[in-house]
């Protein structure tokens, strides 16, 4: 005769209680807890120090290189047209033109490109300066390996040829050196495109020194100052010059301001206004602190009108104050986007070196929490055991281990974003002043504490998966014994 079990389900307890527990488990180990929830918070705080550090640097470079290209807008265009461009000037002029720049396209007719062919053929005089400066930068030892006594001209024509490429290739490996990317594929179009832009040069020179002829000025800059748009557009039309028409009335308004703020450095320069500057206020003269002045007091400005001190240069005391400011703004500006350059360079986003470091720090976190966990476990076999005997599966144990670490990983997440934030915009602000506040990138550090807070719950349950799984296999019998 057979007899049957009543075998039921176990009931569940419900999520909220479970949670419960699992908060009652954390404050009942405060102290080892809070060690953990403490990793939690630097390796969040130390993800989100970097995060928020370089999104405001970005968005600081963003506007302030915005701003710089504004200012430095006149003096390129006026390049182009007031210096004769060899073909190697022409193509590092190009290149250094900023992306996006309205003036390649204005100056196709100029060199004889078709806009079709403009893409490649910038392409191709960025490539050009950029393959040269990588060979004259390179350890002479290297370059007698490679050129074999040949110049750099001598040796880029040779290498036309296929079988001279591979055997430059293999030669550059066995240095060892790394070839820059896409220099393999510019090798073999390098004299076409060298003969394609000395044809540009010749025809951009003709054009150019044609314009020159029509303008009754020392360069373009003082022609724009001097003339009016409509006979300015009319000039650049007849000569197959497209300057849009909003980028026109800037630069001949930034033309007009550069004249005047000539005239005031000009003026600022006389022997006569030192003394008299020296005589009248009692401090040696020197002309950032003289446009300081100017530009935060009035009655200086005045002063030099009264006492005709700018006459000759026709500058009246709302002329030089406006000039001292835009030319101290500008200086600002500049001075700004190059210190941003040099700390972060031109690229966004993070780099390699920094993206390892957090990955590193990252792991480092993991085994801590892991090991904070495992210890946490340790002490509590009489108490899982227990549990078990009371009928817990595996599953709820491995889940209050689960729950536990999520907690702990969404508080110290938080307050790891809130730490690194912190102390990130307080540095940046220390470091760049009000250009921060300025360019401040509020929805890029939304997504940014968004990230980090997830990265804090990942960093907490991915370290607590192994001592869940260790606590849910725990034999009961064996807990036990465990003093």
């Amino acid at each position: 005769m057979t007899t049957k079990l009543d075998l039921r389900d176990q009931n569940n307890l419900p999520l909220l209680k479970q949670v419960a527990i699992a908060v009652d488990g954390i404050q009942y180990r405060l102290f080892r807890s809070l060690l953990t929830l403490g990793v939690v918070v630097l390796a969040v705080a130390f993800l989100s120090n970097v995060l928020v550090e370089h999104q405001i640097a970005d968005a600081c470079k963003t506007g302030v290189g915005a701003l710089a290209s504004e200012q430095r807008e006149l003096g390129q265009v006026a390049v182009f047209f007031d210096t004769e461009m060899p073909p190697r000037e022409l193509a590092r002029n190009l290149a250094e033109l900023p992306p996006g720049s309205w003036l390649p396209q204005s100056l196709t007719a100029w060199m004889g490109v078709d806009k079709e062919r403009l893409p490649l053929f910038m392409d191709d005089c960025a490539s050009l300066l950029q393959y040269d400066a990588w060979f004259d930068e390179l350890p002479p030892g290297h370059q007698r390996i490679l050129t074999e006594g040949l110049d750099r001209e001598t040796l880029f024509a040779q290498l036309q040829d296929p079988d001279e490429r591979r055997e430059f290739v293999r030669t550059a490996r066995m240095i060892p050196l790394r070839l820059p990317d896409g220099l393999v594929d510019f090798l073999p179009r390098r004299s076409y495109f060298l003969e394609s832009l000395r044809r540009a040069s010749d025809h951009f020179n003709k054009n150019r020194e044609a314009f020159a002829s029509h303008i009754e000025a020392d360069g373009l800059a003082e022609w724009l100052a001097a003339t009016d748009v409509e006979t300015a557009a009319d000039l650049f039309d007849a000569h197959q010059v497209s300057v849009p028409s909003e980028r026109l009335e800037a630069l001949m308004v930034r033309a007009g301001d550069r004249q005047r703020e000539r005239d005031l450095l000009r003026v600022l320069r006389e022997p006569r206004l030192a003394t008299a500057w020296r005589d009248e206020f009692g401090e040696v003269f020197d002309q950032r602190r003289a446009l300081v002045a100017l530009a935060e007091h009035d009655e200086r400005a005045l002063w030099m009108e009264e006492r005709e001190l700018a006459q000759a240069a026709d500058i009246d005391a709302g002329i030089a104050v406006d000039a001292a400011r835009r030319i101290l703004q500008t200086r600002r500006i500049l001075d700004m986007d190059e210190l941003l350059i040099a700390n972060y360079g031109t690229r966004t986003g993070l780099d390699a070196n920094m993206f390892w470091l957090l990955v590193v720090s990252f792991m480092v976190c993991i085994a801590g929490i892991t090991n904070a966990m495992l210890i946490s476990v340790i002490e509590r076999f009489r108490e899982i055991a227990t549990m078990k005997c009371l009928g817990a599966l595996n599953g709820f144990i491995a889940r209050l281990s689960l729950i536990e670490a999520a907690a702990m990983g969404l508080v110290g997440g938080f307050l790891g974003v809130l730490l690194g934030g912190v102390i990130a915009v307080t540095r940046m602000a220390y470091a760049y002043g009000h250009w921060v506040w300025r360019f401040f990138p509020w929805s890029d550090l939304g997504w940014g504490a968004l990230i980090a807070i997830a990265s804090g719950l990942a960093l907490a349950t991915l370290s607590a998966l192994y001592p869940a799984f260790a606590a849910a296999r725990m034999v009961p019998v064996d807990a036990m014994r465990v003093e």
